[in-house]
């Protein structure tokens, strides 16, 4: 488990029943990263949207339902996720 400290926005569509996949998300998140301040806010009509907020720095789309497609979140692909927040945080520390 990692310790690095910052913020996690998971917006959701309430309208398409989202919030599921952006309970998985937090759920894997801090799996991995204790320290995170994860917050799951009502998005877009059909988004899904991670956002990494790093101290100091202004907040990171890491992942989009917009940009993959209808692609929803499960056991199989919700750990690209968590890398692509891991990759976002690696290269902004």
């Amino acid at each position: 488990m990692e310790s690095t400290s910052f913020k996690l926005r998971i917006e959701h569509c309430v309208e398409w029943n989202y919030r599921p996949d952006a309970e998985f998300i937090k759920e894997a998140t801090l799996d991995k990263f204790e320290n995170a301040d994860v917050e799951i806010v009502k998005g877009e009509k059909g988004a899904l949207e991670v956002f990494v907020t790093l101290p100091g720095k202004e907040p990171i789309l890491v992942w989009s339902k917009k940009t993959k497609g209808d692609k929803r979140v499960n056991a199989k692909n919700v750990f690209e996720v968590v890398d692509r927040i891991s990759s976002v945080i690696s290269k902004n520390l």
